[in-house]
């Protein structure tokens, strides 16, 4: 009888184990502060083609009640002109991650400290509940995707705050002049870490930690010391964690995001001076530049940039932390074959053909060319480059771009051989109604490496 009683006891423990380990577990969530960075040019990165394609049917699929994503915006303190800001960003992320849970935010145009353009995160922070696919914690608005329901009615899933002092630009077509910040970039941004985009690292007098009671956030799983290398998981002492968020070093280890990369691993911001509300839980500055298709998470955004995309690797790493992708959500940056004068991503590191139209010749006298028009009147052209220095029998060759810092984003392409050097417009396979030269044309491929 006594080791009948010793079983039933054992067996209520196991089972109150077992129930307590489904109750649904929340913690406040970290809040990330982003500031404004100085002018450094005009960076202009548009909407992908993907997403400015599902943005124009947006309005209709709300109304159809067929959208992807769905974010309603409880707004305090913002202007009329502010608000129609926010809501296209909000279009943006609906375009982009699909919910089947509402999400909500808090969204509050107030004071914040000198030269802090925004903070935000995720209001709760979730484990334990049935729909977690590890004993992870997720952020509040991933956690209600993953459980099919809102885990915290009439609260927020996203805190997000904007400094009313600045003077910002309230337009939406990602143009801001050199002294005004771009609202519709920040509140990409923000949202960006409301939605999980955010590391629960601590740091203090050298030493650093990671997670809650050795349970691990989503996001920070995917952290690495080093391009591949160890887990900042596992290291355990808290001086050697504190060296690793302050090693220039961190990167991740998404799937996801390295495919989107070519294969290379992301670099977070991880500066030598602890930067305590932006280290580790943005993407690295320097690596990511201003004007670079993957710099939305990057820690500043200054005056005169603009980017309205969310990025091929943060998008990529949003889906591995759970996140489903909407349908039509493609990487811009894979290589794809072009048509003359079709628009076209090329992103870093990219290489892709390209059908062009030239004659089977090049005049002794001339030489080749390149023009590239994108939808903000950048016109550059490109006269006396050569494919790599000369064309080949078959006209086939490199050009190499690396070096011209516009070539980042969508760019209409039209490429053409000029019969004279000091005349780009007098050229065989120029607009020109009048050609210098007419000539037979020839199909043939130019390899783009951008």
């Amino acid at each position: 009888m006594k080791n009948l009683s010793t079983l039933i006891i054992a067996f209520w423990l196991f089972a109150g184990v077992q129930l307590s380990a489904q109750n649904p577990t929340s913690l406040p969530g970290p809040i990330t502060v982003c500031p404004a960075g100085e002018f450094s040019g005009h960076h202009h990165t548009p909407l992908p083609g993907w997403l400015e394609e599902k943005l124009h049917g947006a309005a209709a699929s709300k109304a159809a009640g067929s959208e992807c994503g769905n974010i309603n915006v409880t707004y305090t303190g913002f202007t009329p002109a502010a608000e129609a800001v926010f809501e296209t960003a909000v279009n943006i992320w609906e375009a982009s991650l699909q919910t089947t849970v509402t999400i909500e935010v808090q969204a509050n145009w107030i004071a914040l400290d000198e030269g802090v353009l925004g903070s935000a995160g995720p209001n709760t922070l979730w484990t334990g509940f049935s729909g977690a696919p590890n004993a992870h914690y997720y952020p509040s608005a991933l956690a209600d995707q993953l459980e099919g329901n809102d885990l915290d009615p009439g609260e927020p899933d996203i805190n997000a705050n904007f400094n009313s002092d600045f003077d910002w630009y309230l337009g939406t077509d990602g143009n801001p002049p050199n002294d005004q910040y771009d609202l519709l970039s920040v509140v990409l941004h923000e949202l960006g870490h409301g939605l999980g985009f955010i590391s629960t690292k601590d740091y203090d007098q050298g030493e650093g930690s990671l997670g809650f009671d050795d349970i691990p956030y989503t996001y920070d799983t995917f952290l690495t010391l080093g391009p591949g290398g160890t887990s900042l998981l596992d290291i355990s002492d808290a001086t050697d964690l504190g060296d690793a968020f302050t090693s220039e070093n961190v990167y991740t280890d998404s799937p996801s995001a390295i495919d989107a990369l070519g294969g290379l691993f992301p670099r977070h911001y991880a500066p030598a001076d602890y930067a305590g509300g932006s280290s580790i839980s943005h993407w690295n500055e320097s690596t990511f530049e201003p004007g670079n298709i993957n710099s939305l998470m990057t820690p500043q955004i200054g005056p005169g940039e603009a980017i309205l995309d969310p990025g091929p690797i943060t998008l990529g790493l949003f889906e591995d932390i759970g996140w489903v992708l909407c349908e039509g959500t493609v990487n811009p940056c894979v290589a794809q074959d072009l048509t003359l004068e079709d628009p076209a991503s090329i992103c870093p590191g990219e290489t892709t053909e390209v059908d062009v139209e030239a004659p089977n010749t090049v005049p002794a006298e001339g030489g080749a060319g390149v023009r590239f028009t994108n939808n903000i009147d950048v016109n550059i052209i490109l006269s006396g480059v050569s494919f790599p220095y000369s064309f080949d029998n078959d006209l086939n060759g490199v050009l190499s771009a690396n070096d011209f810092d516009p070539f980042t984003g969508e760019f209409d392409l039209t490429t053409f051989v000029y019969s004279d050097a000091a005349d780009p417009g007098a050229s065989i396979c120029s607009e020109s109604e009048n050609p210098v030269v007419e000539h037979p044309f020839i199909r043939c491929k130019l390899s783009l490496q951008f």
